[in-house]
């Protein structure tokens, strides 16, 4: 994807996945899956410890690589 039609290309892509309805349903699912998976892997530590950055960023990365997921399937699939 090099020359203009590549770079045309992206910046269709990154205008798709970032158009109200397709970012909006991206963050829906970012969001429930990230908080079953912070739910599911960080409880114990949230209730045990006191918050610090390391935990902030793995909590952090569980609502962005499910963000990142379905972006990247809407991006794959779309008409």
């Amino acid at each position: 994807m090099t020359g203009p039609d590549g770079a045309d290309a992206g910046r269709r892509g990154v205008r798709y996945v970032f158009s109200r309805a397709v970012f909006q349903r991206n963050c829906m699912i970012a969001g429930v899956v990230g908080l079953l998976l912070t739910i599911t892997n960080q409880l114990d530590v949230l209730l045990a410890q006191p918050f610090s950055f390391r935990l902030g960023t793995k909590i952090f990365f569980n609502f962005l690589i499910p963000f990142a997921v379905s972006s990247t399937s809407a991006l794959i699939n779309r008409k």
